[in-house]
């Protein structure tokens, strides 16, 4: 009877911890370009260096342009051994911010890796050192991408209030 009556317990402690603890999230959506400038080694791996520009939106009515430099080395079945990518973000009243972003193993085609905010003005500096999930579709020489951040309620006040 005991032992019923810790886990019933625990139950109702969890269940009344989720229905009162709120999280926040941070969700941008891009869709954009790229030109990509490529060298393939004589193992048939390659080196690719590009240039992404997009447009961005977010769930708190923020919007803007991004520009990225990314580099990423294939190897010669065309997986991701690694990708390296800044990006610097501008909002619609100027703001910047950049993101850190990176992966390994997966075709380019699809994928999914981490963001992080490495820097930023305003508003955004509150995001500092915030990590995200993102994955990416390409369709020629086309982007679309979703990001989400899990954010802190304090990184949620900011960006209502800044």
């Amino acid at each position: 009877m005991i032992i019923v009556k810790n886990i019933l317990f625990i139950i109702f402690f969890f269940i009344l911890k989720n229905s009162y603890s709120k999280e926040y999230d941070l969700i941008y959506n891009f869709s954009g370009s790229f030109e990509k400038n490529e060298m393939v080694f004589l193992d048939n791996s390659k080196l690719t260096h590009n240039v992404y520009e997009a447009e961005w939106t977010d769930n708190y009515g923020n919007y803007g342009t991004s520009y990225c430099l990314t580099s990423i080395k294939y190897d010669s079945k065309k997986i991701i051994i690694r990708l390296d990518s800044y990006c610097r973000l501008k909002d619609q009243e100027g703001n910047i911010f950049t993101q850190y972003n990176g992966r390994a193993g997966n075709e380019l085609n699809a994928g999914s890796g981490k963001v992080k905010f490495i820097e930023g003005q305003k508003k955004w500096k509150f995001l500092i050192g915030a990590e995200c999930l993102y994955s990416i579709k390409y369709l020629e020489n086309r982007t679309f991408s979703i990001r989400k951040c899990k954010i802190t309620k304090d990184m949620h006040d900011k960006l209502l209030n800044q």
